[in-house]
């Protein structure tokens, strides 16, 4: 039985001998991006993902013996990921539910104006342009909710607003950038998995 396992085992480091290196490969990048693109779910058999897998040119000098654990270690780790994502929702929703923030004031009585009124209506107001038109303290008279804040304060709400909706835009350009490319390789894959 000795020769045997010898044997096994002779065999098993030639083959690993074999292997590439798997952490910065291209393959291991295109399993990865193709679970992101969801054009690759966990739940794949490794047998139908080699089928494919093997005829592209990422995979060219990758066997099948490291393929088939890699390719596993993925499934799971990307399964973890998917259920963290749920357990840490759920959390989130969890402590809202025990914290919610309807106070409009702090603990030394102070409004928070992020929890008042005046919030919305300035988003509205600088949505509609006002500020540009306005200066601040004028477009603080403007309101009466306004003015349940100091001058001062309400002026760095204004930049705040401003700097809130250049972030936002940016966000939604690079969302439809990143969105842009995820389509076009979807589209640019002349491989499916069904």
């Amino acid at each position: 039985m000795a020769p045997t396992t010898n044997n096994k085992r002779r065999k098993t480091n030639q083959e690993e001998k074999k292997w590439i290196k798997w952490i910065k490969s291209e393959a291991k990048k295109t399993i990865l991006q193709d679970f992101e693109d969801r054009i690759l779910s966990p739940t794949t058999p490794v047998e139908v993902a080699w089928k494919v897998y093997k005829e592209r040119p990422e995979f060219k000098d990758v066997p099948y013996s490291q393929f088939k654990p890699r390719y596993k270690d993925h499934c799971k780790a990307f399964q973890r990921k998917q259920e963290r994502n749920v357990i840490e929702e759920m959390l989130y929703q969890h402590d809202r539910d025990l914290h919610p923030c309807n106070d409009p004031r702090d603990s030394l009585g102070r409004l928070i104006f992020h929890r008042h009124a005046a919030k919305d209506l300035l988003r509205q107001d600088i949505k509609d342009e006002l500020y540009p038109l306005l200066t601040p303290s004028e477009l603080w008279q403007f309101r009466s909710e306004y003015q349940c804040f100091e001058l001062e304060v309400f002026t760095q709400r204004i930049y705040q607003e401003i700097r809130r909706n250049k972030y936002i835009n940016w966000r939604e350009l690079k969302r439809a950038e990143k969105e842009a490319e995820r389509e076009e390789r979807r589209n640019n894959r002349d491989y499916t998995f069904s």
